[in-house]
């Protein structure tokens, strides 16, 4: 059971890393994804565009995705009254961990194994969800 925001934070970065999404002929988890272009950044062009295809768009999956965990991170790191901070980084930290998300998956019409990344994408799903939520019901899981 989760207890706290941090709580929750963690479980949430945990869930997008391990998302499984179909690269070439296998299958990988989202956070060797993010590794390797991160690591491989400066040996290919950057395609930033939503419609590029998975094959050009890897790169930029890795870079939202470390923005976001960057962002959850930095609002469960912030002390203090101010609030509506932490809950701006948070929900930018989300928006960036889904825009990932959308990068393998909007040509899904074209392959096959990204059909498979929406089941591994339900607990992230869960764990989105649930901050809304409680801001919208004014409850805090403190």
């Amino acid at each position: 059971m989760i207890r706290s925001n941090n709580q929750l934070i963690i479980w949430t970065i945990v869930a997008h890393f391990f998302i499984v999404i179909g690269a070439g002929h296998g299958v990988g988890i989202i956070g060797i994804i993010e590794i390797s272009g991160l690591f491989n950044l400066g040996e290919a062009r950057l395609h930033t565009s939503l419609l590029s295809p998975f094959k050009d768009s890897w790169h930029a999956v890795a870079i939202s995705s470390l923005l976001g965990q960057i962002a959850l991170v930095l609002s469960m790191l912030l002390k203090g009254e101010n609030k509506k901070s932490k809950l701006a980084l948070h929900i930018t930290g989300l928006l960036f961990l889904w825009m990932s998300i959308y990068y393998f998956t909007n040509d899904a019409a074209l392959h096959s194994g990204i059909h498979i990344s929406a089941l591994f994408c339900l607990p992230l799903l869960i764990l989105t969800l649930v901050p809304f939520f409680l801001v919208i019901t004014r409850r805090s899981l403190s």
